[in-house]
């Protein structure tokens, strides 16, 4: 592939200097997620930032880059790129935003760890990506989580009988990045699980692992809790900070991704989460998400992301600087050790999903009403008037959804 054609640069405002410089941050992505790592970014006056993306999306409308880049989405591009900013800065700070982008650094390891900082420990990242394994970590370090049987083939379908419906099925890794493959399949009845099980056993055929697992029972609203930290990939791997928070509302539905949040969690949760931290060996942005069972009163692990969620920006709302944490650690400079402010509740509530929650589900006045002002500090993600296209990007989506029938 020619290097000149694997990616467009989109906007360049960059140094006219030919000096090279030190260290250049390159957000991946468009999406959400990573506007909150270029907006924290920027809060902490770190100028030359890179955005990587393959999708146009609301990040890429941003102002704060100093240089936004198109690529066509396959790892090559991704590599390409990286190679051409390596060639004008003595190191690069990778932040993903995707589960894909994780699995790009995974592959790229050795090619990229001469001129890039990277929050992965290749050792340990294909072991603790399987589902099974953190259930199995969970065992030995006595955390809860839901029950539930690895399938590898259709003779082990016979296990289904120790799971009560509701389920949820999802293959062990995330399979979905290399083949056309469903996320997760929810069951509630027998007759659902009748109707979805030929697609099933094709899919054992085809040598992907499934895991089956019980769905904790209940209301997804304030009951699932996450752990984000950061475990530095240098040295004594030590976490350098870490903030817990809960998700108010997901969207579209109980299965969903984050609409509204809060930086409300119990002590179980942090704790939990520095153990798996811990346990599986894991460096850079980790994030455990429990939810909680009213049956018996225990949070348990849902699973684990490797990468920055969509509501991270709660962390630095709530005083914790997790991207800036990074950025210092590759730059080997001091690091406060930040105390997350649990004084006073914030709430951050992603505004487009908040609204088609509003005109989708049945009774959610109530819940809408409390997400966007129940707060002793509420917050609207995206808005910022010093860069406002973003903003107006994701207006216009929001627009055409509301009026769709």
């Amino acid at each position: 592939m020619s290097i000149t054609k694997s990616f467009q640069i989109i906007t360049k405002r960059m140094d006219k200097s030919e000096e090279k410089r030190r260290i250049l941050s390159v957000v991946f992505g468009s999406h959400f997620n990573s506007y909150s790592i270029l907006q924290e970014l920027q809060s902490q006056n770190v100028e030359d930032i890179v955005l990587i993306y393959s999708h146009a999306g609301l990040a890429s409308y941003s102002n704060i880059p100093v240089e936004k880049i198109k690529v066509q989405g396959d790892f090559d591009s991704y590599y390409y790129v990286l190679l051409n900013l390596g060639s004008r800065y003595e190191k690069l700070i990778l932040f993903p935003s995707d589960d894909l982008h994780i699995e790009f650094f995974y592959r790229y390891y050795d090619q990229l760890l001469e001129f890039c900082y990277i929050p992965l420990n290749p050792d340990t990242y294909q072991y603790s990506i399987e589902k099974f394994n953190q259930y199995k970590a969970c065992e030995e370090l006595s955390i809860p989580y839901p029950k539930s049987i690895l399938v590898n083939s259709e003779e082990d379908i016979e296990g289904i009988s120790g799971i009560e419906f509701p389920m949820i099925i999802k293959p062990l890794q995330r399979e979905d990045l290399k083949i056309d493959l469903f996320r997760n399949i929810v069951l509630h009845t027998k007759d659902e699980w009748n109707k979805n099980l030929n697609r099933i056993v094709e899919v054992l055929k085809g040598g992907v692992k499934l895991i089956i697992s019980e769905i904790i029972p209940g209301d997804t609203n304030g009951t699932i809790y996450a752990y984000c930290g950061f475990r530095s990939p240098l040295g004594s791997h030590k976490i350098l900070n870490q903030w817990t928070g809960k998700k108010l509302s997901q969207h579209p539905d109980d299965y969903g991704v984050f609409s509204s949040a809060s930086n409300e969690a119990p002590e179980e949760v942090r704790q939990y989460g520095e153990k798996l931290i811990e346990k599986l060996n894991l460096y850079g942005f980790i994030e455990p998400e429990f939810k909680y069972d009213e049956r018996d009163g225990k949070y348990k692990l849902m699973e684990i992301n490797l990468r920055p969620m969509m509501w991270n920006r709660m962390g630095y709302l709530s005083g914790v600087k997790l991207h800036y944490t990074a950025w210092l650690d590759a730059n080997e400079m001091g690091i406060e050790k930040y105390e997350q402010d649990d004084s006073r509740i914030v709430h951050f509530y992603y505004l487009r999903h908040e609204l088609n929650n509003l005109k989708r589900r049945q009774g959610y006045w109530k819940v809408f009403r409390y997400n966007l002002f129940g707060g002793d500090k509420n917050v609207m993600a995206i808005f910022n008037f010093k860069d406002i296209k973003p903003f107006l990007f994701d207006l216009l989506v929001l627009l055409k959804n509301l009026f769709k029938k």
